[in-house]
Order: structure tokens, then C-alpha cells, then sequence
């Protein structure tokens, strides 16, 4: 590994934890090492099971203001060119530990780059939680253009300096693409929901869909795949609950908590992955990304967060209520011409999601901050 350009990375969470943004470091971390750049990882204590790397250094126990200046010690002594911050993340909680760092290590003259990973969604405090990090940050990234359009719309005073300091990189997959394995359908067709569980997911839309299509095709199996949100068990279970009121036993299968190769061949097993989103489906979404990426036809929502590239009928359906969402199941069982369609075209758009892509491109932001 080069030593020209070490960079530390910091996150709340990474695996075996549960959260997108984790998962997210966790293959930036390893797609950026493998182009020759030396990344530390620092994380919480509930990464230990992978602590074996020596990379990795899973030694936060709480990310609390005081417990930031242990962090930072530990940062000093590894003397990076840049630390690169990952934010929100589960793990960090409400904690201002993060803002703290930022602000600690500013102090010191050292060049931090941070990943804002959600905005729009965010409620006004973790809006404004977000400010430490668009002022003093060096550098900023973004997973999409319109995270960065609607920060400088809420923040105008610091527009600007926004858009003079931060790159859009989009998110890729943790789910392998498995090109190599044959998918056996001999069961029967399926259709299959993919994400965490929690509040604000349209689960609810997505199970009186699938109600909806049973209606014309009882034979037809429905499969949530995904995790429980580690906040929302109680969710969870009530959304359990009404898929079993509403669906047939024998027509569901739940897949949690499973490997990232389990999920794809859950996934690739699927006539179609139903996906709504509430502000509409974006590229920064690492479940739309994953089927994408697999060539699954996906029927999802559109809203004011969905970018051009994706157009209805040719590499993605929209549909926004049980009715239209049978509908379209209804269209890629009887059109086989038109799910190969979208499934080829859904594989050549997520070609500018592969990490080694999206570690150049961080690279690349890395290295013009180092000499500027």
C-alpha cells in the first residue's frame, strides 16, 4: 500500500452491523485499498467479529463528545493526510460526538473530507446537525445531486461555498452480482420486496399490491427480503402481522438477516422487485442500486428525487398505488419481450455504480484536496 495518500476513515457503524451506511464504508474501504491507498477504519466496539484486519480499528464505545478526544488520539498517532468522515450512521445515535471530532481536528490543521448520506428524509434536527460538517469540512461528497441541490436550497448562505467544495459520487451495491450461477424458477413465479423494515418504507402499499396481484394469479409467491431496522422491531412485527392477515401463508417468505450472496439469489429468483419510495426512487437508494445491478425489473415509485436516466418502460415501471403495482406485475408475467428489455437495460445503467468506479472517483477527490 502507498503511504503517499493514508487516509482514515470514520464511521458509526460497519459490519456485522446492521446499516446501509456501514456497508457503504465497509466496500469504499476495501474497493480504495485494492487501487493502492492505504485506509484505516475507525469504528465502533460492535465491529470486533471483523477486527482480525489490521486495517480496522473497532475501538469507539460510544460516540459521545468526551470519548472523541480518545478517538482523536488514536487518529494523531496514525498521522493520516485526510480523515473522511461517513454521516449519519445508526450507531452514532443522537451523539454530537462526530461534530465534535470534526471540530477537534480542524483545530489541529487536518484536512477532513465527509459523506453526507441523508438529507432530504431528515428531520430538522438532523438537518441541522449537518452544519458543523458543511462549514468546516474541506471537501464534501454527496450520493446524488439532488441531496446536493436540496442542502444548498435549505442552507443558501452557504450555497456557495457548498458548491465550490463537494463532488456528487454515487453509492454502489454490497449485493454480489453472482453472474456466474444459474437461477432456477421451477417453483413458481415470485415477486419480492427488498430493504429494512421501518416507518416511511411504503410496506404497507407493497403488501396490498401483492393482494392485488394474487387476485389474478394464486399461484404467485411474494418474498420479503431484508432486516429488521434495529429501532423499529415493534414495526416490524406489525407489518408481519398484516402481510399474514392479508397474504396466504403459503404465498410468503420472509429472507433476514442473510449473507449479501443469499440476498442475490433471493433476488434473481424474482420476476420483479416492487420498490416505492417515498420522495420517489434515486440513485443514493443502495436497495434500488442491488436489484438494478442484478437485472431484476423493478416496479417503483416516482417522485421528485428520481433522475431522468430512469425511464418508465424501457429500464424501470413506476406505479404508485396496489392497483397500478398489480398491474405492472400483471405486464412483465405475460410480456416476456419487455422484462428482458428492462432487465438489460437496468444492468447497463448500474455500470457507473461498480466500486471500482466509485473508489477512483474518491480517490481522485483525495488527491486534489492533498495538493491544493
Amino acid at each position: 500500500m502507498s503511504r503517499e495518500l493514508l487516509i482514515d476513515m470514520i464511521t458509526g457503524s460497519y459490519p456485522p452491523m446492521r446499516c446501509g451506511v456501514g456497508d457503504y464504508a465497509y466496500k469504499l474501504s476495501r474497493a480504495i485499498r485494492k487501487q493502492g491507498v492505504d485506509v484505516n477504519v475507525f469504528t465502533s466496539r460492535k465491529a470486533r467479529l471483523h477486527s482480525r484486519y489490521d486495517f480496522l480499528h473497532p475501538n469507539v464505545k460510544k460516540w459521545s463528545i468526551v470519548r472523541m478526544f480518545f478517538l482523536l488520539n488514536k487518529i494523531r498517532q496514525s498521522s493520516p493526510c485526510i480523515v473522511h468522515i461517513q454521516y449519519p450512521t445508526i450507531d452514532y445515535g443522537y451523539h454530537l460526538g462526530p461534530q465534535a471530532l470534526l471540530i477537534l481536528l480542524k483545530l489541529l490543521g487536518q484536512k477532513v473530507v465527509t459523506t453526507i448520506h441523508e438529507f432530504q428524509l431528515a428531520r430538522i434536527p438532523r438537518r441541522l446537525s449537518l452544519l458543523p460538517f458543511l462549514f468546516w469540512s474541506n471537501l464534501l461528497i454527496f450520493t446524488s445531486e439532488e441531496e446536493r441541490m436540496a442542502v444548498t436550497q435549505s442552507f443558501t448562505w452557504l450555497r456557495n461555498k457548498i458548491l465550490d467544495t463537494s463532488y456528487v459520487i454515487p453509492v454502489g451495491s454490497n449485493i454480489p452480482l453472482l453472474s456466474n450461477m444459474k437461477v432456477s424458477r421451477e417453483e413458481g413465479p415470485v415477486v419480492s420486496f427488498f430493504g429494512l423494515f421501518y416507518p416511511g418504507r411504503k410496506i404497507e402499499l407493497v403488501i396490498h399490491a401483492f393482494d392485488e396481484a394474487r387476485k389474478k394469479y394464486p399461484a404467485l409467491k411474494f418474498r420479503f427480503i431484508g432486516d429488521v431496522h434495529p429501532r423499529y422491531k415493534g414495526y416490524f412485527l406489525k407489518i408481519k402481522e398484516l402481510a399474514e392477515e392479508v397474504l396466504p401463508n403459503d404465498s410468503l417468505e420472509w429472507i433476514l438477516g442473510r449473507t449479501p450472496e443469499e440476498i442475490a439469489l433471493a433476488l434473481r429468483q424474482s420476476v420483479a422487485c416492487v420498490l416505492p419510495f417515498p420522495d420517489g426512487a434515486s440513485f443514493r437508494r443502495t436497495t434500488f442500486i442491488a436489484a438494478l445491478s442484478l437485472g431484476v425489473p423493478i416496479i417503483t415509485t416516482r417522485g421528485k428525487s428520481t433522475p431522468g436516466q430512469l425511464v418508465d418502460g424501457v429500464n424501470v415501471l413506476f406505479a404508485d398505488s396496489p392497483t397500478a403495482i398489480a398491474n405492472r406485475i400483471d405486464r412483465l408475467l405475460t410480456d416476456v419481450h419487455l422484462a428482458d428489455t428492462i432487465a438489460e437495460n437496468s444492468k447497463k445503467l448500474s455500470s457507473i455504480f461498480s466500486w471500482e468506479q466509485i473508489a477512483s472517483d474518491h480517490i481522485k477527490a483525495y488527491e486534489r484536496l492533498q495538493s491544493g
